[in-house]
């Protein structure tokens, strides 16, 4: 007859031995978690990053079609620079980021690219004769009307706006990550309209 073994606490030799198993098993449930929780995070945070990527990118586009919707309407007025920065600073509320330059250039073409004489050695923004006005950090102090807009005679003058069939948009701007584990990036939009005809 088989008899059943009592260990100190009262319970079957059967009974522990299974007790152990499930004690392993946890212990190795603990490990994979350990090990797969670092990969499983990165995935949901790096999904949440591109996600908040792809909307602030979304919303300097529309900041930079509303921009070039201002500068199509403006023209060749006297204060057009500052009224394209004031709509910039408007909307630009929504960017999770800095803008770091602002450029407003004559389009050959509605998709034209910004001329590279709008671009430093290190590509920074410059302002070129007849081709562009350029504003880096200081974009902000122009729509505010602390700083002037780009002097006269050395960008583009109102009577050559006059002449332009299309103005351009372009903004650059430094994406900061929400959760930190990448510093900065960089993004920008540009926008091409048809200017506004008087009529």
């Amino acid at each position: 007859m088989n008899r059943l073994r009592l260990t100190r606490r009262g319970r079957t030799e059967k009974e522990q031995s299974s007790r152990r198993r499930r004690n392993r098993s946890r212990g190795a449930g603990l490990v994979e978690f350990a090990l797969i929780s670092p990969i499983f995070f990165a995935i949901i945070f790096g999904g949440i990053e591109m996600t908040l990527m792809f909307q602030s990118n979304l919303a300097i586009q529309d900041v930079s079609r509303s921009a070039a919707r201002v500068a199509s309407i403006a023209r060749d007025d006297a204060n057009a620079d500052q009224l394209i920065l004031q709509e910039i600073d408007a909307r630009s509320g929504t960017v999770n980021g800095d803008i770091a330059m602002v450029i407003i250039y004559a389009a050959d073409t509605l998709d034209s690219p910004v001329p590279s004489q709008c671009f430093n050695a290190s590509g920074i923004a410059q302002t070129s004769p007849g081709n562009c006005n350029a504003y880096n950090a200081e974009w902000v102090d122009v729509a505010a009307g602390s700083a002037p807009v780009v002097t006269p005679g050395t960008g583009i003058t109102d009577a050559q706006r006059k002449q332009w069939q299309n103005i351009g948009i372009y903004i650059e701007y430094d994406y900061t990550f929400v959760t930190g584990f990448i510093d900065t990036t960089t993004l920008s939009a540009t926008t091409v309209e048809v200017i506004e005809l008087d009529l």
